[in-house]
């Protein structure tokens, strides 16, 4: 459950989004996984506390993802906010069924699972894979800094602040889309 909706449902959606949106919307729409967090961890999860700060919390960052996207989200945004929920189930889920087991395994296991059902849609969303020495060490720094090392310091977080708390780190992914879309990719800030 964890690898199927934390993991494949979001890389699969964010990989086919980045098609048809700029990295700055795809961003700002994965910083919405905490508005997905908190209900889900207060109220079906059952691992954390609904306060009227956390409500108002909720008010005020889903009136700015109103702001942002300013109309009706297109077909990409959609998908990056339907990535963003598949967090918003795996970090309560992983809070509340898998936070007891050693994060190494924990992390492992998930990957694992992952990978099966990566393996098989990654070529029928981004077509057959490029196989090089370049493409083959990006695929590997990748997974091992940018997945595995990333997966493991959230479930550290997952167990140290709770969902929500380590779900607040997604704050920082518009910064970083922002200024990787207008410097790296040559997109225009609108």
């Amino acid at each position: 459950v964890a690898a199927a909706l934390g993991l494949v449902l979001p890389f699969t959606l964010f990989g086919y989004a980045e098609q048809h949106t700029s990295s700055a919307l795809a961003g700002i729409a994965n910083a919405t996984t905490p508005l997905f967090v908190l209900p889900l961890a207060a109220f079906v999860f059952r691992t954390e506390r609904f306060t009227a700060r956390s409500a108002t919390g909720l008010a005020v960052g889903f009136a700015g993802v109103l702001v942002v996207l300013g109309s009706l989200p297109a077909s990409g945004e959609l998908l990056c906010l339907a990535a963003a929920a598949g967090y918003g189930v795996g970090i309560p889920y992983q809070k509340r069924f898998l936070s007891e087991y050693p994060p190494v395994a924990t992390a492992a296991a998930q990957l694992l699972v992952a990978a099966v059902p990566l393996g098989i849609l990654a070529p029928l969303v981004a077509g057959p894979p490029v196989v090089t020495v370049p493409a083959g060490l990006s695929v590997l720094v990748l997974g091992v800094l940018g997945t595995a090392a990333g997966f493991l310091l959230s479930l550290h977080n997952i167990r140290t602040h709770g969902a929500t708390g380590a779900a607040t780190v997604t704050f920082l992914i518009p910064v970083v889309a922002v200024a990787a879309g207008l410097l790296v990719l040559g997109e225009r800030l609108a």
